[in-house]
Formats: C-alpha cells, structure tokens, sequence
C-alpha cells in the first residue's frame, strides 16, 4: 500500500489486534479475547463512516446468525462437519460475504461484526445449556484470519484481471487500429 492515512490505520489495527489476543478477560460467567472486542470495535467504526450504514449492519446481523448457526451445527452433530472448522466455516463466510458486500474494507468490517456478534450469540446459547466456553478463542481467530486473507487475496485476483483485461483490450484495439 502507498502511504496513506488507509494505511496507517490498518497498521495500527493490525499491530493492536496483535497485543490484544494473548490477553483475556472475564465478566460474570463468561471470558473471553480483548482481540474480540478490537475487532468489533474497529468494524463498527468502519461500518459508522461508510456512507450506507443500514445495508451492511443488516447484513452482518444476518450473517451473525449464520455464523452462530454454524457453529452450533458443529458442537450438536460434529459427525457431519467433513472437514475442519477452519475451512468449511471460512470458505461459506467468504463466499455469503463477497456476495453481499462490495469495497474490500467493508467486507471485512461486516465480517468482523458478524463474527464477534455471532461468536457471543453462540457462546449466549451454550451457557442457556450449562456450557462455558470462551468468547473469541484462538480457533475464532484463525477463522477471522482466514476470512479477511481470502477477502484480501480475491480483490488482488480482481485488480490482476483488469490490468490484463485492459492490456489485452489496448492491444486488440492497436491491432485494429484504433487509437487510444
């Protein structure tokens, strides 16, 4: 990235993120990362500046429960997850939220608030039942990495395609004769 104001920004979440994932807390009967709380304070703030606020706070609403419901298909039948968590739960996040969001930041942002939203849905439900598990374990992380990795890599392939489609264009056009 150029030295811009983007970049700054992201390093700095990057860096914090780092900090905050060895360390943890606890409230009540529940514990959890402090990375879970940066990564949905930081995707709010990205949410809040975006010109549309609604589309994609409704959207990660509905992919929160998505993720939740994931999640506890995984803990009630673990037989019919076929591959690891990481894989199954990132491929379908990566694929419902490039469907539904366009700019690359905002994709990660509404995956970041849907997936601490639904980390905490899933954790709500479990303790319902007597179970006490962690909000936003190393496994969350490893799923919210993978996510935004695929998110990052799949605009690079885009930026590629168009510098090769609009070289193939110019030349075609100078074949022809066209002038540009």
């Amino acid at each position: 990235m150029s030295k811009t104001r983007q970049r700054l920004v992201a390093s700095m979440y990057v860096l914090i993120l780092l900090n905050s994932s060895g360390s943890s807390w606890e409230l009540f009967r529940y514990s959890g990362s402090y990375a879970l709380v940066v990564i949905l304070v930081f995707s709010m703030l990205i949410i809040l500046h975006h010109q549309k606020v609604f589309y994609p706070t409704l959207v990660a609403l509905f992919v929160s429960v998505g993720y939740a419901g994931i999640l506890l298909f995984e803990k009630v039948v673990p037989v019919w997850m076929m591959m690891p968590r990481l894989v199954i739960v990132g491929a379908l996040s990566f694929v419902v939220v490039s469907m539904l969001v366009e700019p690359v930041i905002l994709r990660i942002a509404v995956w970041g608030f849907a997936s601490a939203i639904g980390e905490w849905l899933y954790t709500i439900i479990l303790s319902g039942y007597g179970y006490a598990e962690g909000v936003g374990d190393w496994a969350y992380l490893d799923v919210y990495s993978v996510v935004c990795s695929l998110v990052i890599l799949n605009s690079g392939l885009d930026k590629v395609s168009e510098i090769f489609e609009q070289t193939v264009t110019n030349r075609i056009k100078r074949k022809v004769g066209f002038r540009s």
